[in-house]
């Protein structure tokens, strides 16, 4: 999003949430068709890099919680990748009773498909493997 400060703003026939710290740097947000504005139960920036909605759908039982994810590049200090898995499953743990999807950017390369992905990972993956790819791969098969 690059956008400074946390807010909500009406847009017309949208909703759009937003998170960030740093102008033109980082953020995460979404943008809710306002048809939907009553079944959002919450908006939740963790940081500049997780934020979350909390909603509840007609048909479903449990809310549905979209996480939005910005992640570090393959550039930064490995503590901040650290940093950002360990916020990003601390973020999970807390909503895990509800159905959940994880969507952003993950700044990784998953590459093609290794013996024992099959549960995370299509068969249509291309090319070679980056570290963030790794580092995303083990977070997604890690018992949470």
């Amino acid at each position: 999003m690059r956008r400074l400060r946390e807010s909500i703003e009406d847009r017309n026939q949208y909703i759009l949430y937003y998170k960030g710290v740093i102008q033109r740097q980082r953020g995460v947000g979404f943008l809710i068709k306002a048809s939907l504005k009553n079944q959002i139960k919450e908006f939740r920036g963790i940081s500049d890099r997780i934020a979350y909605v909390n909603m509840t759908l007609p048909g479903y039982s449990k809310d549905w919680v979209i996480i939005q994810i910005y992640a570090p590049t393959e550039q930064a200090n490995p503590c901040d990748l650290d940093q950002f898995y360990q916020a990003l499953s601390e973020t999970i743990i807390k909503v895990k009773n509800n159905h959940i999807v994880v969507m952003g950017d993950f700044n990784a390369q998953v590459g093609v498909r290794s013996s024992g992905e099959e549960n995370v990972l299509g068969r249509f993956g291309h090319g070679k493997r980056s570290k963030n790819g790794q580092k995303m791969i083990d977070f997604v098969l890690e018992p949470i």
